[in-house]
């Protein structure tokens, strides 16, 4: 705190009491870094279990200043001129977001989409702070799950789907999240990346592992993964399927 220096004494007489030292601000937030952006399942209240979702993960710089009333998060879309508002109202408190995929939609077959992001902060007076450096994710078109069909009821341990017209190095896993258990398996990623060829369709399939069968009775959600290495692009397909 910055002290104003008081005048000098035979000044006191005529001009009255020292003024009270005038309190200097803290610095203003540093800018909000994002730390990773992928693809990943979430259950978000307005539908039944998982859905495909952008997952935003960003820190702060410890920097000594006051704290943070808010994070707000800007968005550009293929197409976009400019970053529009996403969401504000982030609680301080708060270092992560999922964005529904179903709101922004997949691209259409072999095209990919870039979706890029920015943050800034708000402090406990109401300051902002700079807006991070933009980071983004490209999203590729979904796999296709097979087996078993939508809102079946899981009556075997096979897992079926496929992944179409992927040229490029790619992986691809399946995993199974239970509405109120959360994960509760998931297939181990390839060690060697596939390479497929223009215009093929490759199957796969798993088995959920025995040490979680017989499943729990409720809803449960079968999401499948494909990661793109040579486009860094990332996708999800997610079934709904039931246990008895």
């Amino acid at each position: 705190m910055r002290l104003v220096t008081c005048a000098p004494l035979f000044l006191l007489f005529v001009a009255g009491s020292c003024p009270s030292p005038v309190p200097i601000p803290p610095p203003q937030l540093s800018a909000p870094i994002i730390t990773n952006i992928s693809v990943d399942p979430f259950m978000f209240q307005t539908s039944p279990g998982y859905r495909p979702a952008i997952h935003v993960q960003w820190n702060m710089a410890a920097n000594g200043t006051l704290g943070v009333q808010e994070f707000i998060i800007f968005q550009k879309l293929p197409g976009d001129s400019s970053y529009s508002l996403l969401v504000r109202s982030i609680p301080g408190s708060v270092s992560n977001y999922f964005e529904n995929i179903d709101d922004i939609g997949y691209p259409v077959h072999l095209n990919l989409k870039t979706v890029l992001f920015r943050i800034l902060a708000i402090d406990s007076i109401g300051r902002a702070s700079d807006t991070s450096s933009s980071d983004s994710v490209v999203l590729a078109w979904p796999p296709n799950p097979i087996s078993p069909l939508e809102s079946d009821t899981i009556s075997n341990d096979s897992l079926v789907w496929s992944v179409g017209n992927v040229e490029a190095g790619y992986y691809t896993n399946s995993m199974m999240y239970g509405d109120s258990a959360g994960l509760v398996w998931s297939e181990s990623q390839p060690l060697v990346p596939i390479y497929g060829a223009e215009n093929d369709t490759e199957r796969f399939s798993a088995k959920i592992s025995n040490s979680i069968l017989p499943l729990t009775s409720g809803g449960y959600s079968w999401v499948i993964r494909v990661e793109m290495l040579s486009v860094n692009a990332q996708a999800i397909a997610v079934r709904r399927l039931y246990a008895k």
